[in-house]
């Protein structure tokens, strides 16, 4: 009998900002002071690096004061939540599936996973920031152990790096879209509680 496995994504899936300051947007404005990159350059060496190594010649070579995006940083981290179903949600189904985390995001967005307890209910939590990949790289995807027989579901709210990335390795998927009606035909839902049905 194939296995089910089950891959989350985790912020506007599993976790959202409740109070948004944008402070990647302002660091990328002073990154420009240092080396002029583009926003997808920005993005990409924010989401496959260390934080601490990206502030790092801002601070020492080019002696920009921080202060203030990292007030902006500690604020949205600070508003992090998780969405009203997310603990039920993952409590039920990791009593009778493996599951595993794939996100997209920069090093100091870690830390509410493991502040809400979100760490528990993982068999192994993958991290771009850690790993040098991002969605929808193969990459990424090929670090959740599976054998041929697994069946696997990735669930995201990226049609991008979630959908793309799952119908790239063959996996199903569930397009998380809180604001809109659930389509079932559209492999489209509302609330994590639909894959409890």
């Amino acid at each position: 009998m194939s296995q089910k496995i089950f891959i989350f994504d985790l912020y506007n899936t599993l976790l959202e900002i409740t109070s948004p300051t944008m402070p990647f947007m302002k660091l990328y404005g002073l990154y420009q002071q240092y080396a002029p990159i583009s926003s997808r350059e920005f993005r990409q060496m924010v989401m496959t690096q260390s934080y601490e190594s990206i502030i790092q010649p801002l601070q020492e070579e080019i002696m920009l004061d921080l202060s203030l995006m990292q007030d902006d940083l500690d604020t949205e981290l600070a508003s992090v939540k998780l969405f009203p179903e997310t603990v039920e949600v993952l409590s039920k189904l990791s009593i009778r599936h493996p599951l595993y985390l794939v996100s997209n995001l920069a090093s100091p967005y870690k830390k509410p996973v493991f502040d809400l307890g979100l760490d528990q209910f993982f068999q192994q939590m993958i991290f771009s920031c850690d790993v040098g990949y991002i969605k929808p790289q193969k990459e990424i995807f090929n670090l959740v152990p599976q054998n041929p027989e697994s069946e696997v579901t990735m669930v995201g709210d990226s049609w991008n790096a979630d959908i793309k990335g799952a119908q790239s390795m063959g996996w199903n998927y569930w397009w998380i879209q809180r604001k809109q009606h659930s389509n079932h035909t559209k492999r489209m839902m509302n609330s994590l509680l639909e894959l409890l049905a």
